[in-house]
């Protein structure tokens, strides 16, 4: 929890749903499209939230040329989530 955050706001954190889907996926290429159930919730402070994506069986990513997987150290990445309502 961030210094800034309440309690609330850390509880709404936890409670947001969404949904992940694949939208392209290819050799050098994975692009994820998460949907908030209540995107009023997301980044509404005065700072970006961060999404972190950890992908943890690195196995099932194997490039069909080389046939190596991702490697371990490339399995988390983090992102800064903009405000979704204008």
């Amino acid at each position: 929890m961030r210094r800034e955050e309440t309690v609330a706001e850390q509880e709404d954190y936890e409670s947001l749903e969404y949904s992940v889907s694949i939208v392209d996926w290819t050799a050098l290429n994975l692009t994820l499209y998460f949907n908030f159930s209540d995107p009023s919730l997301v980044s509404r402070g005065q700072e970006n939230d961060l999404l972190i994506c950890k992908f943890k069986k690195a196995s099932m990513f194997v490039q069909k040329d080389s046939g190596m997987n991702l490697a371990s150290e490339n399995t988390t990445y983090v992102f800064l989530v903009p405000s979704q309502l204008p």
